[in-house]
């Protein structure tokens, strides 16, 4: 059921999607319906869901990270996340970010549900997908490394970065 879910909303889809998790895993069976969509997408795999997604061992994506975002985002029209400690963050066209921002306390779970929610609200504000993914992952790592700040990196939660975000639009409002 939840494969026919995530077909049926990728060949009906007329809103930009973002797709995580599950999502991934139930594609790396037919990863080519990434192409039936008339929307934008970006997706946000981690190294096994990459490794999934492309049949390629975890090792081999690590060590050639930005190739295979840009690979997979060319190769489908999508716009990749790539998270490792460098997130890749790849653009069908070739433009390609690495993100320098967070820290390694935020590989807890939960952290890529948040580093979604803050693409997906970018994407609602009007950010092109492209913007709404690497803006996401930047503000993801600042409210990270905010968050290590506060707790330390050791025992730092998804909610944490999500209060560090907090702190981050208070200094944006704060200049607005």
């Amino acid at each position: 059921a939840a494969e026919e879910l995530v077909f049926g909303v990728l060949s009906n889809a007329q809103k930009p999607l973002v797709l995580d998790a599950d999502a991934l895993n139930l594609l790396a069976k037919q990863p080519t319906r990434l192409k039936d969509c008339g929307a934008p997408i970006i997706v946000t795999p981690h190294l096994k869901e990459m490794s999934r997604l492309t049949k390629e061992p975890v090792s081999k994506i690590q060590a050639h990270l930005l190739e295979t975002a840009q690979s997979f985002a060319k190769t489908y029209g999508v716009v990749c996340v790539l998270k490792d400690a460098h997130t890749v963050t790849a653009v069908p066209d070739g433009l390609t970010f690495i993100n320098l921002s967070g820290n390694n306390g935020m590989a807890t779970g939960g952290s890529g549900d948040v580093l979604s929610g803050i693409i997906g609200a970018l994407f609602a504000q009007g950010a092109k997908s492209w913007e709404a993914a690497a803006l996401g992952v930047y503000l993801h790592g600042l409210a990270g490394d905010k968050a290590r700040l506060r707790r330390g990196a050791r025992g730092m939660t998804a909610e944490d970065i999500t209060e560090g975000l907090t702190e981050l639009w208070k200094k944006v409002e704060k200049y607005e």
